[in-house]
């Protein structure tokens, strides 16, 4: 579904859009902020990363040359805290839009970051994409919006096979799941809009 919000926003025009995600995370040996990217690299208003790539790009630090900390916690302090508050103290307002995918593991500091980036926080758009039953970490901050959220009823990760098999351990009761051929269900996403 987050394409086809990303779609309404190339199609509006002019928007600059960030699209981030919680984790570098890992689908059939796909990255998958590497596969957004791929797929919108001919948008060059529209930037697809992890939440720390977007924090080395703003900072000009090349994550490799990075020395990180020994101690595991401070190490965790400075993914957590200390990159997020490094890009906010350099006042930039650059993006229109933002597309959040697994919002559940945002942390606090990356929300406030997030904000201090929008050009106009009154009028920018956000599209934040969230399962708490995918939450990996329990410190993470609750997802702004989320009582206000538009609950998707199409399950358009998983076939029909993996969607069944999975209905005892986190029942679904109205949701569906997306086909190959399910234009309608696009189309309803769309007027969500």
């Amino acid at each position: 579904p987050q394409a086809v919000f990303i779609e309404q926003l190339i199609r509006r025009g002019g928007f600059r859009v960030r699209v981030l995600h919680a984790h570098e995370l890992h689908n059939r040996g796909i990255r998958l902020g590497h596969h957004l990217r791929d797929v919108l690299a001919d948008q060059p208003l529209v930037t697809a990363l992890h939440f720390h790539e977007l924090c080395y790009d703003l900072l000009g630090l090349d994550p490799a040359a990075t020395v990180l900390p020994d101690d595991p916690a401070e190490r965790q302090r400075f993914f957590d805290l200390e990159l997020a508050e490094r890009v906010r103290a350099l006042d930039l307002r650059r993006f229109d839009a933002l597309v959040i995918d697994e919002a559940q593991d945002f942390m606090p500091a990356w929300w406030q970051t997030l904000e201090s980036l929008l050009a106009d926080p009154e009028r920018a758009v956000r599209y934040v994409f969230f399962d708490e039953a995918q939450r990996l970490r329990a410190d993470a901050a609750p997802v702004p919006g989320a009582d206000e959220a538009l609950v998707l009823g199409t399950n358009w990760r998983n076939t029909g096979r993996i969607h069944g098999l999975s209905r005892p351990v986190r029942p679904m009761a109205s949701c569906t799941v997306a086909t190959p051929d399910c234009a309608n269900c696009l189309t309803a996403a769309e007027s969500a809009l």
